[in-house]
């Protein structure tokens, strides 16, 4: 903590910033020999030294919504205050999570593009190997891999299927084990294949 405040300035730093922190500080974590471990290794790690950071930070920026001039507490500057805070922890989940993947394509030398515009302005988290041969019409589009991330699937994973119209067979990477099996038939039958690192497997299966 006394790292982070002192590299930070006392604040909250941008999304690949903290990712690439904690992936430098995480300990006994090799990218290269386990990449599933690795990735789910640094999002947790990454997770924890968020939180031990957003405890100073927040407990200081709390401080001017708590009370009025009145000394009144101001409930609705309270409440707006922290839904900014939750908003901002999903947020910045989603964005960690999508570095940390990239840290793993890099280390193995995969080649993808990240963010990539599709149809109708849609954006896919990555194309591999990347998006320029997605809009070649001579390139047979089963060579392609369409892969969304996203931390927590709920009924999310449906804007997958929009992202790529043209890769017919579309995978979505994800750390959540509580997906239904009414969910995974949806997931089967629209030809989505769930990625999940293996940490996650015992998880998962537990659910089902």
């Amino acid at each position: 903590l006394d790292v982070m405040l002192k590299r930070f300035g006392g604040g909250i730093p941008d999304t690949a910033t903290m990712s690439d922190f904690a992936r430098k500080t995480a300990q006994g974590i090799n990218p290269l020999a386990d990449p599933d471990h690795a990735l789910v290794g640094w999002f947790e790690w990454e997770d924890r030294l968020f939180r031990e950071l957003e405890s100073v930070v927040v407990g200081e920026d709390v401080k001017p919504h708590l009370f009025e001039e009145s000394g009144r507490v101001n409930v609705e500057a309270l409440t707006d205050f922290f839904l900014g805070v939750h908003n901002r922890r999903k947020s910045r989940a989603g964005h960690a999570f999508a570095h940390h993947i990239r840290a793993i394509f890099a280390a193995h030398g995969v080649l993808f593009q990240s963010e990539v515009n599709t149809e109708n302005s849609k954006k896919l988290d990555f194309m591999l190997p990347n998006g320029f041969l997605y809009g070649r019409p001579d390139i047979p589009h089963g060579l392609l891999i369409a892969l969304g991330a996203k931390t927590t699937c709920k009924d999310r994973w449906r804007q997958v299927l929009s992202e790529a119209h043209k890769v017919r067979d579309k995978h979505l990477i994800t750390l959540e084990p509580n997906i239904s099996g009414k969910q995974l038939d949806e997931m089967a039958a629209e030809r989505l294949r769930l990625v999940i690192p293996k940490p996650r497997h015992w998880l998962f299966q537990s659910q089902h």
